[in-house]
């Protein structure tokens, strides 16, 4: 696991979240940095985490707690 995700992982533990949900928020993160693979996420503009959720979620007609989870992923890793 790469120390950015470790932080996260961390952050999630001390704020009690269960295994399943870090798992989920894990996993949701390593799709978001495989779809902007070679940018630096934290420069990332509000913009692009938009147009990442509607090419890969919103558009696909995704549940929104499936938009909900990838966005609170996101937000954990950009905000941690």
């Amino acid at each position: 696991m790469t120390n950015d995700l470790q932080k996260v992982k961390d952050l999630l533990k001390t704020r009690g979240c269960s295994e399943r949900t870090i798992n989920n928020y894990l996993s949701c993160l390593n799709r978001f940095k495989q779809y902007y693979k070679g940018k630096e996420l934290k420069n990332l503009k509000e913009e692009d985490i938009l147009d990442y959720l509607k090419v890969n979620f919103i558009d696909l007609d995704f549940a929104a707690a499936s938009v909900n989870v990838n966005r609170a992923a996101i937000k954990s890793y950009i905000f941690s």
